[in-house]
This record gives structure tokens, sequence and C-alpha cells, in this order.
């Protein structure tokens, strides 16, 4: 007997079929689709997902305590969307945001998704009327046998006109200097390398690495660990910058003064934070530089507002 694959995981198949950017821009909107099952049926009452902004999820609650628990399952939420929503194939959402309360959101999900807060994105401006682009007989035969296992017909219909639509933009794209990502097959505009879902890949790379670095030699200076990125991730000059680096320096500061207990001024994390917050080497580091940069840390810590 064969096994009749759900619609839903068919047409999954079929729309990442036409490139990763379409499959990107379909997975965003199934966050709103799912939102009860990522959320629960009952925090969904009062979370409302309002707007996704690259990798940024922003969420309408119209009361105070609402938005303290949003804030506190925050993490929880991030991995139910990417567990969800992506199969914990990649990360398609990293923070989750408030949203305006006086804002409205748009009528479509279409129109929330990396666009403003209920305004459509803007049209992409690309010379030539989509309408007069050809596809040839072997390409329009290519994409009906994409949709050949999607059983409802109105269905079928839809996805068969987006995927013509979509390989019209393509060749479109092509005739106006769009080109392959570097890592994958999906076009790129001419000013980017890499295409929406690979630059994720490659961004958490780059901080990955950026990280590490800090953590292997924790005193070296902002362009000196640049300098260190870049010798393997060339192609990431642009986007290491000095300000990623430092948010960068900031979250591992963070991290490791979470596991110092209060007090302790020997241990290697001790040492690695000192060094760190104070960007001195081993053999610079005294006694009074440690009490010092510790008591400034864990105080700084202390004395941080709430974010709700």
């Amino acid at each position: 007997m064969s096994v009749v694959e759900p619609v839903d995981i068919v047409l999954q198949k079929t729309l990442r079929a036409a490139g990763e950017e379409f499959y990107i821009r379909f997975l965003k909107q199934s966050i709103f689709a799912r939102w009860a099952e990522i959320v629960g049926e009952s925090n969904s009452r009062h979370w409302l997902p309002v707007l996704i902004k690259e990798k940024t999820l922003f969420v309408k609650t119209y009361e105070s305590a609402w938005l303290n628990e949003l804030t506190f399952y925050k993490k929880e939420i991030i991995g139910n969307i990417n567990r969800i929503v992506t199969g914990g194939e990649f990360e398609i959402v990293n923070e989750i945001k408030p949203a305006p309360v006086y804002e409205k959101p748009s009528k479509t999900t279409l129109d929330l998704i990396d666009g403003n807060f209920g305004e459509p994105p803007p049209p992409e401006k690309l010379p030539g009327d989509l309408r007069k682009v050809n596809l040839t007989d072997e390409e329009i035969s290519e994409i009906e046998n994409l949709a050949a296992e999607i059983k409802n017909a109105e269905l079928k219909n839809i996805v068969t006109k987006t995927l013509i639509n979509r390989l019209k933009l393509e060749k479109l794209r092509i005739k106006n200097g769009w080109h392959k990502c570097k890592k994958c097959n999906s076009l790129c505009p001419p000013e980017k390398i890499f295409c929406d879902l690979c630059y994720m890949t490659e961004s958490g790379e780059m901080r990955r690495k950026i990280r590490q670095v800090f953590t292997d030699a924790p005193w070296l200076s902002f362009p000196a660990v640049r300098r260190e990125v870049l010798k393997t991730m060339p192609h990431m000059k642009n986007e290491c910058t000095l300000s990623v680096i430092a948010s960068e320096r900031a979250t591992l500061l963070n991290r490791i003064a979470g596991r110092i207990p209060f007090g302790d001024k020997t241990s290697p994390d001790a040492m690695t934070l000192v060094m760190l917050k104070k960007q001195v080497e081993p053999e610079n580091l005294t006694p009074k530089l440690i009490d010092a940069a510790l008591k400034e840390m864990f105080f700084s810590r202390a004395d941080r507002p709430f974010k709700g």
C-alpha cells in the first residue's frame, strides 16, 4: 500500500524546489499560520505576532503582565518556532521584541514579512514586464510535474501559477545582473554574494568565530579580532564590523560572568573575564586589576535595569 504524504509536506517540498528565497518567505508566513501551535492556544490570545523583519519577530500584547511573560518565555518561543516551522534545520528567528501597541497589523500575513509595521515591503524595482517573459515548453512541463503530487485542484492551480511567476522572475533577475549564491544555486542581487538563507548561516558562523577568537585570546583589540576572523572568512569583510565584534564581546562577557560565583578571583573563567574586560594579556594581570575589574563587572550586572 502506498503512503500518501500530507498536503502540507508536499506543498513544502514543492515550494522549496522553487528556490531558497521563496522557501524562506513561505516559512516566515507559516509562523503566523501556526502561532497557536507555537505558543499554545491560551497564550496566542494574548500575544499577537505582527511583523517579521529579517530574523526578528515583533509581538504585540496589551497588558504589562503578558509582556513580562513574553520576555520570560522568549527563548522557549524562539526554540519552538525554529523546531516547528523549519524542523530544526536552520534558525529563521533569533529574537523576539515587543511591537508598538499603537500600530495596526496588516490585513495579510504576506505584508508582515520583512516589511514595516502594517506596511507591505517595497516592491522590487526590476526593469521589464514579467508578463513579457516567456517560458519554454520544457520549463512549463517541469513545473507541472512539481505540482503533480498535489491532489487538490484549487491548490495545485495556485502553486502552478506561483511557480510559473517565480521562474519568470528568476529569468528577469538574471537579465538584470543577478547571480548564483556563493554557497548554493539561489539567485542573489548584484551587490550581494549570498542568498538570505546562506547569509543567515554565514553570519551566525562569523559571530561564533568572533567569540572563539576572544575565547582563545581575550586580550585582543577589536581590529585584531577582525583580522583573525577575516583570515578564514574574507568574504564577510563588510559584515564583520567593529560594532558586531563589540556586540559578541558583550555577549561573551555576560556568559562568562554568569558562570563565576561572587568572590571568585582565581578560576580560569575569572581570569578570562578580566582579560576580556580590560583587554590585557596574562603577564600584565595584577591582583589589584583583577579585583577592580571583577567588582566593576558584577556591580554593572547587578545595576542593569530589567528590560521588558
